[in-house]
């Protein structure tokens, strides 16, 4: 076979394969959909809400039921610390069976919350004022007495908790000197039982709220704001509280200053003097009995712990002055400091109730781990458990002070509280998500970016 043979045999096959009409455009490259540049971020945010929004926009916890009867009632179970809480500010709440406060984190770098509870109706307001300024509700819980920490301002402020209106009441005591210049500061200390007279601390110092106060104690008349010196003539100790209590009648008050207990009348006369036992203090703002023949002590120790071995903590003083026999002591496991007023109020003359912790503390220490309400009887016999202050999630929050609308006390029941599933979201719990969010989208922003680099 010659070659052009084999060239002609050739040229005949390929005469036989069918040819595109159009071979250019199959060769040419195929166009590229053009590209979304919005579509990534919108899938990004899209999947950053849909984690985002449970956290966010869901509600700590459906609003509180109210108590079918509308009678004062004392909740059982406290609402831990929450920001969800509204400001009283922003929704007055009316009288107000308690007041109290929780410190949030470590004892050293702590913050605090100042709360009412609802006298009629299960609800809770934040006060938003600092967490050093002193404060005292008033008998009725109408009012809350603010004392001024600024150390350059001596006034007492008056908040109705219906209205949230506010009025200033100011003291000019000599102004003593502070480690860092002139300074007074206003602490409110008790109110008289019918709501009219406040006694008031005025003492110099950087803190707010310190253990030992004790400064002169002045009677603030809230009706005309005019005010006058008590105890004027004794010196109060540097590193022992004043503690004060008025009668159950609002015309005399119980002054005590080291192991001096002084009953004195509105004018500040001296009545009578009594004798503490050494290492006892009255138990603060409520410790007088209603029917004026007991006042309640509190045992000092150096460091006090739930043990049945330990000495009794609360006892009895004869305020009569005539020397009648008292009940016997009762023990009563961790009472806070007597300048912190452990006792919180009487239902009658034989029944008493005293806030008390779980955890032994040292005495110093203001604040109560597993703090709760108890029930004592002068006679002695079991305590009951009235209520709770429930810690938060992290079991960080302690109770510093809580004070009862002690005018309202003896017709006070009790009512359930917000539920143990309306208890806040831990703090830790918002970041978490949003940072698990911001990984994931980081993630496949990564993944489509490498996909794209390995296309042709």
């Amino acid at each position: 076979m010659t070659d052009q043979h084999v060239r002609d045999g050739l040229r005949g096959f390929v005469e036989l394969v069918p040819v595109h009409p159009n071979l250019a455009a199959v060769l040419a490259p195929r166009p590229r959909r053009p590209r979304r540049a919005w579509l990534v971020p919108a899938l990004a945010a899209a999947a950053v809400l849909a984690v985002l929004t449970p956290v966010v926009a869901l509600p700590d916890a459906p609003p509180p039921p109210r108590p079918a009867d509308g009678g004062i009632t004392l909740p059982r179970q406290f609402p831990a610390h929450s920001t969800s809480i509204p400001l009283l500010a922003d929704a007055p709440t009316g009288p107000a069976i308690a007041f109290y406060r929780q410190s949030v984190g470590h004892v050293d770098f702590d913050h605090g919350e100042a709360y009412v509870a609802g006298a009629t109706a299960d609800t809770y307001r934040r006060l938003g004022i600092k967490e050093e300024s002193g404060a005292r509700l008033s008998p009725d819980g109408t009012r809350l007495a603010l004392g001024d920490c600024s150390g350059k301002n001596p006034v007492v402020t008056l908040v109705d908790l219906a209205t949230d209106a506010r009025r200033t009441l100011r003291l000019d005591p000599p102004r003593v000197k502070a480690s860092q210049g002139w300074s007074t500061v206003t602490a409110p200390r008790a109110w008289s039982p019918d709501g009219r007279y406040l006694v008031v601390s005025t003492y110099a110092d950087t803190f707010c709220n310190i253990p030992v106060i004790s400064g002169p104690l002045w009677l603030l008349d809230t009706e005309t704001g005019s005010y006058h010196q008590l105890a004027a003539d004794q010196k109060p100790s540097p590193n022992r509280p004043t503690l004060v209590a008025f009668a159950p009648d609002g015309k005399r008050i119980a002054v005590q200053l080291d192991t001096r207990l002084t009953i004195m009348d509105l004018d500040g006369r001296t009545i009578r003097e009594l004798d503490v036992p050494p290492g006892q203090e009255i138990a603060g703002a409520q410790a007088w009995s209603p029917d004026g023949t007991l006042l309640v002590l509190i045992t000092q120790q150096g460091r006090i712990l739930p043990d049945p071995n330990s000495p009794p903590m609360i006892a009895f003083l004869d305020a009569t002055g005539t020397a009648a026999t008292v009940p016997a002591p009762v023990h009563a496991g961790f009472v806070i400091p007597a300048w912190r007023n452990p006792v919180l109020g009487w239902k009658d003359p034989g029944t008493f109730l005293v806030l008390v912790s779980l955890t032994g503390k040292d005495y110093a220490s203001a604040e109560a781990d597993n703090p709760r309400i108890l029930q004592f009887h002068v006679t002695g016999g079991g305590a009951e458990v009235l209520a709770t202050l429930r810690p938060g999630p992290d079991r960080s929050v302690a109770a510093t002070d809580v004070q009862l609308a002690v005018a309202l006390v003896p017709a006070m029941g009790t009512r359930a509280g917000p539920p143990a599933a309306t208890r806040p979201r831990p703090r830790w719990l918002t970041p978490a998500i949003v940072a698990g969010a911001l990984t994931l989208l980081a993630g496949g922003w990564l993944i489509v970016r490498r996909i794209r680099t390995r296309r042709p």
